[in-house]
């Protein structure tokens, strides 16, 4: 009892971390390792849910509501959440605002993707870094330290990523919707064959007929969709033999504990359908 007594009465000790609301659960791994040792960062959308057209249940608002600090991608990814973000009274870290990360521009708007890039992973964890010594000056020296160890760890990562894909940049490959972009531009890969353009257009007869020939010529017999779609209606849609699909976890719907384990079981997923180098 007596050490917490004279924590209490020590100037500048504080007992409680920072609470920390991350939108999504890649951004959950980014900001994890940042504050390991420290404190959990809570994910506010459950798994499943469309960032793109998610409705916020009260546990959620409560949640955003109460965070000393709150982390989200920004109305590309999220736009139904915009209006709640300005109104709250706690720090927030838009990402796609954030100096120093890369986009992707797609017909005039930011690919939302953007924490597959390492890089822009990098950019994330020192804003989070950064932003949390202010709150927490207490645990600065260890949110520094966490996000030195975190971008150690990315180096290493992209030198594994660089050798596993060698030799597989002319190897072609397809996408049910496009959300490898960044992954595309840091491997080096060529395009990938895109059966739906957008997320919300479901493609049409005409879009399916010119792609299976393009899978066709191209002798591509891997399609990397995200979980949710339902692979019955596309392989009925494409009417391709032996054609697989196969679940990208973009959104780490299978709660991967890391960072780096999340990107290696997502390369991974990659890599075999991209088949052998060439």
């Amino acid at each position: 009892m007596l050490p917490l007594l004279l924590a209490l009465a020590w100037p500048g000790v504080s007992l409680a971390t920072p609470s920390i609301a991350v939108t999504i659960k890649p951004l959950q791994l980014i900001a994890a390792a940042v504050t390991e040792g420290v404190a959990m960062p809570d994910v506010v959308w459950a798994q499943g849910q469309d960032p793109h057209h998610v409705s916020l249940r009260p546990s959620e608002r409560r949640l955003l509501g109460s965070a000393d600090l709150v982390l989200w991608t920004g109305p590309m990814l999220e736009r139904p959440l915009a209006n709640l973000v300005n109104d709250l009274d706690a720090p927030v870290i838009t990402v796609q605002e954030l100096r120093g990360l890369t986009l992707i521009d797609v017909d005039g708007q930011p690919d939302p993707h953007v924490w597959v890039d390492t890089g822009n992973a990098r950019t994330i964890a020192a804003a989070l870094a950064s932003s949390l010594a202010e709150l927490d000056p207490a645990n600065a020296t260890r949110y520094e330290s966490n996000r030195a160890k975190f971008e150690m760890e990315l180096d290493a990562l992209d030198a594994e990523l660089q050798r596993d894909f060698a030799g597989r940049e002319q190897a072609p490959w397809s996408v049910y919707h496009h959300a490898l972009r960044y992954l595309e531009r840091a491997l080096g890969l060529q395009a990938p064959v895109t059966l739906a353009d957008s997320e919300n257009n479901a493609p049409g007869l005409r879009t399916a007929v010119r792609v299976r020939e393009q899978l066709r010529q191209q002798d591509i017999t891997c399609m990397l969709a995200e979980p949710g779609v339902n692979h019955d209606e596309v392989q009925t849609m494409l009417g391709l033999r032996d054609f697989r699909i196969v679940d990208a976890d973009v959104m780490n719907n299978a709660d991967a504990p890391h960072y780096v384990s999340y990107m290696r079981a997502l390369t991974t997923t990659l890599r075999n359908c991209l088949g052998p180098a060439r």
